[in-house]
């Protein structure tokens, strides 16, 4: 494994960074779509 590692660490690299950024996105995905039901939410609240 540390020979595949080092034989392709630019790789491995962007590999890690790739994974790092759609878990990023993930969670902020489901942060925004949270807050987009709590909006809609005072949005009937008020019109109500």
């Amino acid at each position: 494994m540390i020979e595949f590692i080092t034989h392709y660490w630019l790789e491995v690299l962007f590999g890690a960074a790739l994974s790092l950024l759609g878990l990023a996105y993930r969670t902020l995905s489901s942060r925004f779509k949270q807050y987009m039901k709590e909006q809609d939410a005072v949005k009937l609240g008020i019109q109500a």
